[in-house]
């Protein structure tokens, strides 16, 4: 009937292969590829449960009462799940030498796969499949299948990919601004902050002396990052115009993970024995602080006029927003759970969210 089909016949003793496709309107929709062994008096029985996923378009299956496979195949390289275009390379190992292996996809043989392994994926469509072996040695048949789901490609975006860090030391955390590209880099024993030109494809080195040079951030012709030449982290910038390194910040204490936009530097500052966020104005060479609560602020961005920061004043850290124009500073959230690196541009505030149990990413859009 249309819920349940059935195969039964009695067979002497020795090694089977037995192979079960499932149809519809003549497209194989399921299938798969079994050794089975017969003993007398005995009966090798297999039963498959197929049930609908609505959610991932393909089938569900439950197996019971497994045949007997003599000889052990350990089957790796399969993924649960392939995006459409791509491909897997599945290995399998047995427990013995064997003299023939065959692979299957949905219960169809796969023609000239007759090694130990197989590489499969590539002109699928979406849907579930499983891929089964069949190994044999001196007239023993064993099998092994796995099952994977072949998933809808997301819309690509055109374009070409360029590896712009060629050295084998470890680059880490860009910024980017325009076609200027920057990083913190140890090719050179140290942390040190290199540039990219995009539009002239030349690579130069920032800082050259023998301290911590880390977190970059840059906006059209400056560079800041925190330094530790005079054995404190302070705050620098770069000008790429004039090619001249100056220092923000020499206080006390530590000044790290700045943030630019425009004429405007942010960074947290410890100089008051705890993280406050603490502002520079490029154009007017003058520096304020923006928090100087006892609790810690940490995570500055910065958008034209306003400051973004995680605060913890309310004993779990929350986004806060400060508006250097007008001097006025706003909580924007205020859920139990932790909210924190938030991102600013222009009126769209972003930031990391746990108030659903695990790390959600959250937008909000300042009106007009």
């Amino acid at each position: 009937n249309a819920d349940s089909a059935g195969y039964e016949e009695t067979l002497a003793n020795g090694y089977y292969t037995m192979a079960i496709q499932l149809t519809d309107t003549g497209d194989v929709v399921w299938g798969v590829v079994e050794g089975a062994r017969v003993l007398a008096g005995e009966l090798a029985h297999r039963t498959y449960q197929l049930t609908t996923d609505v959610n991932r378009g393909g089938l569900d299956l439950a197996i019971s009462d497994s045949l007997a496979n003599p000889i052990e195949i350990t089957l790796s390289g399969a993924v649960a799940e392939l995006t459409e275009g791509n491909s897997m390379t599945v290995n399998a190992t047995t427990s013995e030498p064997v003299d023939s292996y065959q692979w299957y996809l949905q219960g169809a043989t796969l023609s000239g796969e007759t090694g130990s392994s197989v590489t499969v994926g590539s002109t699928l469509s979406p849907a579930t499949y499983w891929l089964s072996l069949v190994v044999t040695e001196d007239g023993i048949v064993s099998s092994e299948s796995v099952e994977f789901e072949v998933v809808a490609a997301s819309p690509g975006i055109a374009g070409t990919e360029t590896r712009i860090t060629p050295s084998t030391a470890s680059q880490n955390l860009p910024g980017i601004s325009g076609e200027k590209i920057v990083w913190q880099d140890d090719r050179d024993a140290s942390q040190e902050i290199y540039m990219y030109d995009l539009s002239t494809d030349t690579e130069t080195r920032i800082t050259t002396n023998s301290a911590e040079q880390y977190r970059p951030a840059v906006s059209g012709d400056i560079i800041v990052w925190s330094d530790w030449q005079n054995d404190n982290a302070d705050i620098f910038q770069y000008d790429i115009s004039t090619s001249t390194i100056s220092s923000i910040t020499t206080a006390f204490g530590l000044q790290e993970v700045p943030d630019i936009d425009g004429n405007r530097v942010v960074w947290r500052e410890g100089r008051n024995d705890n993280w406050d966020i603490y502002t520079y104005d490029l154009s007017t060479d003058t520096e304020s602080a923006v928090t100087t609560h006892s609790v810690d602020q940490y995570q500055p961005a910065v958008s034209g006029d306003r400051v973004m920061w995680s605060d913890d004043r309310n004993g779990n850290y929350d986004i806060f927003m400060y508006n250097l124009a007008t001097d006025t500073e706003v909580r924007l959230t205020t859920e139990s759970a932790e909210q924190s690196n938030p991102a600013i541009s222009g009126n769209h505030i972003v930031w990391q969210d746990e108030r659903n149990g695990d790390s959600d990413i959250y937008l909000f859009t300042i009106a007009p």
